[in-house]
């Protein structure tokens, strides 16, 4: 009976360009989806592994440059990466813990701004704070049991996400112009040691044929000898010939041999970050070479850390100001480009909202033909009515027609939203100015996530328009429609 009723009420009907539209507006609208989420996490991806290639993840830094070496290295040692404990799940709950922090921290700063935003009109303002969750956790003493879950959770991976330094590298910046191909480009000079540095920057070296290693790269032959490495971007606007590099005076410290005159320099090779900007403004030195230039002996910026997991960048951040102090500065990556990641996130929620508003016109369309389709059917199911079909059961029917329509657009718009996005992270179709984006093509990433909270998001809002359609069933007229047609 079922299925014969089934077979009754899915005729085509007439107007089956209703449906193929409805249809084709859901695919749409979730490919787009999922594309527009997958080239915002691509940005997000590359934007990360670019500054965490150049800049280490954890930076330990001191205004005044003085940094106690003895105590660096105990703390450094103290949050060292020991070997694993074994337990399964440690690493899932340190990034769920990592994750947890981040949002929190991110609605927190958006909360703030909301509150400053509202603070002309005092009765909205005050209604903002007293509906806040920020607000109780903030002026109220949360219960006892949350707080201890809030324990147990954090305690039970803050140790082990503390130990996950696995290389340090001291460095020294300043600042210089190169001469060279007829241009004069500001350029930041870093000072690394050569074998500690590749233990933390993951960058691509293209080292001239005579050296074997960034260390013999970087050290001169003699005494006037000033050998350099400068980015791949920067190495092409001041070309392979003569460069000449201006050291101006370090008002920090005695007016060195070669501060305030151009010397010549070596240029030893090219580095690639993935970030233009890097590429362009950055050259590297020699440490020892550097604070000889400018006679400040075992004087560095700061010291950049290397972890096993960038998940444990913030516990390890607290791990190291507590132990150092205030005098010290300890920054992570997220913090250090905050507001490249926050707007980054706040374009991925915009769009997400311009995209679910597509979704949702489109599964109007649903209610559209499911209604028109009803009123093309409303004989047949007049007739199935007298025969003993409740009208509960006829407008489940529609439902999972309208169903069937909505859920064959989402899994088409799945795929092919899943296929743009593979073809644009491995064909890289567009090209980029690397000069305003940082990236030379768009990337994309698509992450699993994604695709099923896209998949949720347009299954719900066509079960919506489904039912809405479907309860006009139980509205009709039958059995004026059965006698004189329903007009």
């Amino acid at each position: 009976m079922n299925w014969l009723v089934f077979r009754l009420l899915r005729a085509r009907g007439r107007f089956p360009l209703l449906r193929r539209l409805a249809m084709g507006g859901i695919v749409v609208g979730v490919a787009s989806l999922i594309i527009t989420f997958a080239i915002l996490d691509g940005f997000g991806t590359a934007y990360r592994d670019g500054l965490i290639n150049f800049n280490a993840p954890v930076m330990i830094l001191r205004e005044d440059e003085q940094l106690d070496k003895a105590a660096v290295t105990e703390a450094v040692r103290a949050v060292q990466a020991l070997p694993q404990a074994g337990e399964r799940g440690v690493g899932t709950a340190i990034r769920s813990a990592t994750r947890v922090l981040e949002w929190w921290d991110y609605l927190e700063w958006q909360y703030d701004r909301l509150l400053m935003a509202v603070e002309p009109w005092p009765r909205l303002h005050a209604g903002f704070v007293a509906a806040s969750p920020f607000h109780y956790v903030r002026e109220r003493q949360p219960p006892v049991w949350l707080e201890r879950c809030k324990h147990f959770w954090f305690g039970s991976v803050e140790v082990e996400a503390r130990h996950g330094v696995i290389a340090a590298s001291p460095f020294l910046y300043r600042e210089g112009l190169l001469v060279g191909g007829g241009t004069i480009r500001g350029v930041a000079l870093r000072g690394v040691q050569a074998e500690a540095a590749m233990q933390v920057m993951r960058v691509e070296l293209s080292l001239d044929a005579s050296v074997t290693s960034l260390r013999a790269a970087l050290t001169p032959r003699d005494a006037e000898d000033l050998p350099i490495v400068l980015g791949q971007a920067l190495a092409e606007q001041v070309g392979a010939g003569e460069v000449q590099l201006f050291l101006p005076r370090d008002p920090k410290a005695r007016r060195a041999e070669w501060e305030g005159r151009t010397v010549p320099v070596r240029v030893v090779g090219t580095f690639s970050s993935g970030i233009y900007e890097f590429d362009t403004q950055f050259a590297l030195l020699d440490l020892a070479l550097m604070q000889r230039l400018y006679q400040r002996p075992n004087v560095v910026t700061g010291v950049e850390l290397q972890l096993d997991d960038l998940n444990k960048a913030p516990w390890i951040t607290s791990a190291l100001t507590d132990r150092l102090g205030p005098d010290y500065h300890v920054v992570d990556w997220r913090e250090l480009h905050r507001e490249t990641f926050e707007a980054l996130a706040m374009e991925k929620i915009l769009f997400g909202l311009v995209m679910a508003i597509l979704i949702a016109v489109a599964a109007g369309n649903i209610t559209t033909t499911i209604i028109i389709h009803i009123l093309d059917q409303v004989r047949t199911v007049a007739t199935l009515c007298t025969l003993g079909m409740t009208r509960r059961r006829a407008q489940r029917l529609f439902f999972w027609q309208g169903m069937g329509l909505g859920g064959c657009g989402v899994l088409l718009g799945l795929g092919l939203g899943a296929f743009g996005a593979w073809s644009l992270a491995h064909w890289r179709w567009f090209r980029l100015s690397p000069e305003v984006y940082f990236i030379p093509h768009v990337p994309a990433e698509l992450h699993w996530v994604t695709v099923g909270a896209v998949a949720l998001l347009g299954l719900g809002l066509c079960a919506l328009a489904a039912h809405f359609a479907a309860r006009r069933v139980t509205r009709l007229p039958l059995l004026h429609a059965l006698g004189r047609g329903f007009v």
